[in-house]
């Protein structure tokens, strides 16, 4: 039975080097299951030890006309599976290195932001500039700064001529520049581009 597995193996895997699909589907059929549990005993991922699969036996097909018939196929595949299972595993961990360390130099610059140009405290006086603007000064404010709108494209929407909503602009703008008065560490340009109001 032993010699007539053997007998076989070798048969296949004369036709695998001579390019016959059919002798790697046997293959595949006779070891793809032990290459997957390997890969998931080392990557402990089943998505990526199926990938992991993949990969070993296109690597097999590719080099296929390489393989001596003195080697068990077995302990090829154990290598390949193996070296690609420790290097997705390698390139994994540095991937979740790399995140963290941007997760926490986000939160790191978040706070810096926050207490260094005191952001907070800005926030509070641009609501307070806000609630002492008129309702279409605060309307004209809001769709210029929020929805990116042109002076025209305001006028359009509000029913109102261009030169009108210029005028709620300016005068929006100097209440602002009212309470901004001794912030001069950031601009209020700069300020309204990157903050959501509401």
């Amino acid at each position: 039975m032993i010699n007539s597995t053997k007998s076989l193996d070798c048969e296949n895997l004369n036709k695998l080097k001579q390019g016959s699909e059919l002798a790697l589907t046997f293959f595949y059929n006779k070891y793809a299951k032990r290459v997957y549990a390997m890969a998931f005993y080392i990557i402990k991922d089943r998505f990526l030890a199926e990938d992991i699969l993949q990969e070993v036996f296109v690597h097999l097909w590719n080099c296929r006309e390489r393989l001596g018939e003195e080697k068990e196929l077995w302990l090829v595949l154990y290598v390949m599976c193996k070296q690609k299972s420790l290097n997705k595993l390698r390139s994994v961990l540095r991937y979740k290195k790399h995140k963290e360390h941007q997760v926490d130099q986000m939160q790191i610059n978040e706070s810096f932001v926050e207490n260094h140009f005191g952001v907070k405290d800005i926030k509070k006086l641009l609501e307070l500039a806000m609630a002492e603007m008129t309702v279409m000064q605060r309307k004209v404010f809001q769709m210029s700064r929020e929805e990116d709108l042109t002076h025209a494209e305001i006028a359009q929407r509000l029913s109102i001529s261009p030169n009108t909503v210029k005028n709620h602009m300016v005068a929006a703008l100097a209440i602002l520049k009212v309470h901004f008065k001794g912030h001069e560490f950031i601009t209020i340009t700069v300020f309204l581009i990157s903050v959501n109001f509401f």
